[in-house]
């Protein structure tokens, strides 16, 4: 498995292979969602009656995994296209902040942001078996919802 740029594959024994995510507002209180920075699967756990229960478990792809660490990382705001472009693509956020301006310029956002476009298509219906949304924002980003 190759590593993209931005996302660093823990090792094995390091303790930030999980991850934790309650995302307070968008799933109910009692439930969490942990994910598995190394299977790179994504689950859903909910504690009810004092026992714990997994109630949601996706696989993603080690391309995949970034975009939704990034959007999980700015919930409840938007997560500007420049961030999740400099994530799939690499190079800085700067970077792409100016060649998305650019392309404004040129009436070609849409060709620049297809290949995101493509993917966040394929990760919106895994996230929408844990309750989850992602909405498009025009020329800003992307929102959890």
């Amino acid at each position: 498995m190759s590593a993209i740029p931005h996302f660093r594959t823990p090792k094995e024994d390091e303790e930030e292979r999980f991850s934790e995510y309650t995302l307070m507002g968008m799933i109910p209180v009692e439930t969490t969602i942990f994910v598995d920075l190394i299977g790179l699967t994504m689950l859903m756990i909910q504690n009810r009656d004092g026992t714990s229960h997994i109630i949601e478990l996706q696989r993603f792809t080690p391309v995949e995994l970034p975009l939704v660490l990034e959007m999980f990382s700015n919930f409840p705001y938007h997560t500007p296209f420049e961030n999740l472009q400099s994530i799939s693509r690499g190079r800085s956020i700067e970077y792409h902040r100016r060649a998305i301006e650019l392309a404004k310029r040129d009436n070609a956002v849409d060709e620049l942001l297809k290949p995101l476009r493509k993917m966040i298509s394929r990760i919106r219906p895994r996230l929408h078996t844990f309750g989850i949304d992602v909405k498009c924002l025009i020329e800003t980003g992307y929102i959890l919802m």
